[in-house]
């Protein structure tokens, strides 16, 4: 997201950083919706560390 805005990946504006996990959380917060698409937080609630589960018989190309 901040390299298609523009910006250096290595020093991203601390307001673009916030309002991305803030805009994130507000809009998955519902952790069975979340679940339903893949996402859960492995290191809990509030640890702002996303990660994606693979569903079974997904390939990567």
């Amino acid at each position: 997201m901040a390299r298609s805005l523009g910006h250096d990946v290595r020093q991203i504006p601390e307001e673009l950083q916030t309002a991305l996990i803030h805009t994130f959380e507000e809009n998955w917060r519902d952790e069975r919706r979340r679940a339903a698409l893949g996402f859960h937080l492995p290191f809990g609630e509030g640890s702002h560390r996303w990660s994606v589960r693979r569903f079974e018989g997904a390939s990567i190309h």
